[in-house]
């Protein structure tokens, strides 16, 4: 039994021969080429779209894969085969939730690990200049001159010591022991008691100013600040902030810094009783 396509053919076959057997069977014969390069015409057609058809069909399913994997794979990791789409909904949120979860889990892992890791040393003995730096007026500088001071006498035995190292006050020597401490630490040296001098002193006689340059910058205290003459409490404080702030004075000239201190009152009087060691602008 013939099919469609043979069927067509037999058609178009005895078609033809009844062109070619007509009156004017020439002419047929060109009609009938014509019906048959239509037909193949169309054939080729219909092939084509095939043909074209496919290959779109295989780019889709390739482009489109591997989310089509992740969804399957979040599916099954979700909930078993059988589970209906409302459960497969619920097993994808509950996987996304333990991946949540185990995510936090390891945050807190590391930020507890990298807290303990972290932790600033406080022995005073083996501080790097990082740590010292933790304390509010201590530079670069300053950190460096602790621990070269420290590596000098071979460690702190006392925190009495500290004030021995320029730009350490007492105010500064205290702060710093409020974070650090001394291994061993030996009680601060009482000093030997000693009656005054008996001196006389000279009849009519006022007490005169203290002497140019006797304070040293980075070692006066605020007691000794307020003795010289146009310094009250609020510069005072203000030249201890600023020397605290540097980590040490490298000239008189920083105090220009300050803005209640004018440039005439430290060049023309203050210099006469304060003087930076070593100063860098001389």
């Amino acid at each position: 039994m013939l099919d469609a396509e043979q069927l067509m053919c037999v058609r178009q076959d005895a078609l033809l021969i009844d062109l070619a057997s007509a009156p004017g069977g020439d002419d047929c014969e060109d009609k009938g080429r014509c019906i048959r390069m239509t037909d193949q015409f169309w054939r080729i057609f219909v092939i084509g779209g095939v043909i074209l058809t496919a290959v779109l069909a295989l780019v889709t399913f390739f482009v489109t894969q591997p989310k089509d994997d992740l969804r399957t794979e979040r599916v099954q990791v979700a909930a078993e085969p059988e589970m209906t789409s409302a459960g497969t909904t619920a097993g994808t949120v509950l996987r996304e939730a333990v991946t949540v979860s185990r995510t936090q889990e390891s945050f807190l892992a590391e930020t507890t690990t990298g807290i303990i890791t972290t932790m600033p040393d406080t022995d005073l003995n083996t501080a790097d200049p990082a740590a010292l730096m933790r304390v509010s007026g201590i530079g670069s500088v300053l950190a460096e001159r602790i621990v070269g001071y420290r590596t000098a006498i071979g460690g702190f035995i006392r925190r009495s010591q500290l004030t021995e190292i320029e730009g350490i006050g007492e105010e500064l020597a205290a702060r710093i022991m409020e974070a650090f401490h001394i291994e061993g630490e030996l009680p601060p040296e009482v000093p030997a008691v000693t009656a005054p001098p008996q001196t006389a002193e000279p009849a009519d006689e006022t007490t005169e100013a203290p002497a140019p340059g006797c304070y040293e910058l980075n070692h006066v205290t605020r007691e000794e600040l307020l003795t010289i003459p146009g310094i009250d409490e609020e510069k005072a404080d203000a030249i201890l902030s600023l020397r605290e702030e540097l980590g040490g004075f490298l000239s008189i000239n920083e105090l220009w810094i300050i803005e209640s201190l004018s440039g005439d009152y430290i060049v023309h009087e203050l210099t006469d009783y304060l003087y930076v060691e070593n100063d860098t602008a001389r």
